[in-house]
């Protein structure tokens, strides 16, 4: 039976779902259309609504909850008979016939429908504790303790930054479970966006925790479900690897100047004395001088797009430059090596030749001395 801990569940998986959906392919689809990249756009499911369902500040299910809650008199049929009101038109919302009588209710959620029962929902969201023994907890001088009785910061920016402003003059209304885990989720996902985001996914190979079963079905819905093939589908209909232009140049300029004996020119934008305007066009004539000498007959989108700040990579063009860039730099180091082992070979072969001279000398005075003895001896 799924209740209201199974819901908070999801409704994290949701949230986090939709940052996934926001960074992987609503931004890439805006950086392409920013930089002029021509490419087919490729629709992928947004579960927005599923999280307007649950989190909505005049409609949604947790707020519902929160309002039943605050009344002295509030009962499961009365939330019931609100939530379906208020979300009844809702694709991703139904109540099975046969949990009507249980008031039982249905989400459809981006991994599948999940039907949760009512049954102590209430309890559970108030989770409350006497104000005197919360006050006592938070005057505790011990961090630890403290911290578990901390009182969660109101929800005034963000997303619902407008909504909080409008209640700033409310009645200070007892905090709920659902609440403080919506502020803490909001926190979480504001924390990571503001990071350098790279995603794991986990997958289970079987449903038996078994280490020598594989059931591909069971894999394929976990990848559909956690948006990878819409991401693996987007790196292969466009460009999965970019690179700014001067970053572009300060790279593989040493290759264009082994392969193609080209003069280096210094990239502005990546030495720290201002991208400005006049530096970053010398980047960008100087990056496409070097992609049509290092990659010819591959522009205009076969192998890569040049853009207006980055150059765009078709799949494994970057590591095919790269693979000819370590071989280059391998060849010009053996150069390197063969030289320096010459020039230490030569010094020796000087050093060898003069301590033989001086020692060929040194020999035949030896050798002249006795002989001059012996002779006027």
């Amino acid at each position: 039976v799924n209740s209201f801990e199974q819901l908070c569940i999801n409704y994290a998986n949701e949230a986090l779902q939709a940052q996934f959906n926001a960074y992987v392919f609503a931004q890439q689809q805006q950086e392409y259309e920013a930089e002029g990249v021509p490419w087919q756009r490729v629709e992928f499911s947004d579960n927005q609504q599923v999280l307007s369902l649950i989190e909505d500040r005049r409609s949604g299910l947790l707020t519902l909850l929160d309002e039943e809650c605050m009344l002295g008199q509030g009962t499961i049929s009365g939330f019931f008979t609100k939530l379906e009101s208020a979300q009844g038109a809702n694709p991703n919302f139904s109540v099975p016939r046969i949990a009507r009588e249980t008031k039982a209710f249905t989400i459809t959620h981006y991994a599948g429908p999940v039907t949760y029962d009512l049954d102590g929902f209430l309890e559970k969201n108030n989770d409350t504790l006497h104000p005197d023994l919360v006050q006592l907890m938070q005057g505790s001088s011990r961090a630890l303790l403290n911290g578990f009785f901390e009182t969660a910061a109101p929800d005034v920016g963000g997303r619902n930054g407008q909504a909080a402003a409008r209640n700033r003059g409310a009645r200070k209304r007892p905090e709920t479970v659902s609440s403080r885990f919506r502020t803490q989720l909001h926190g979480l996902t504001d924390e990571i966006s503001s990071t350098g985001i790279h995603y794991v996914r986990c997958i289970k190979p079987n449903a038996a925790a078994s280490s020598s079963e594989f059931d591909a079905e069971m894999v394929a819905n976990q990848l559909r479900y956690a948006g990878v093939l819409e991401a693996i589908r987007i790196s292969r209909a466009a460009y999965p690897h970019r690179m700014p232009h001067a970053l572009f140049v300060n790279t593989f300029a040493p290759l264009f100047l082994l392969e193609k004996g080209g003069a280096r020119r210094r990239a502005k934008g990546a030495k720290g004395d201002g991208p400005d305007a006049r530096h970053l066009e010398e980047d960008r004539v100087c990056s496409k001088d070097m992609l049509e000498g290092l990659l010819p007959g591959e522009g205009g989108g076969e192998g890569y797009w040049h853009a207006k700040t980055k150059v765009f990579f078709r799949p494994r063009v970057h590591e095919r430059l790269t693979h000819r860039l370590k071989a280059a730099l391998g060849k010009a180091a053996v150069i390197v090596q063969a030289a320096r082992r010459r020039q230490v070979a030569v010094a020796r072969l000087s050093l060898a030749r003069a301590a033989a001279t001086a020692l060929a000398a040194h020999a035949r005075g030896f050798v002249a001395r006795r002989r001059f003895v012996r002779r006027i001896a």
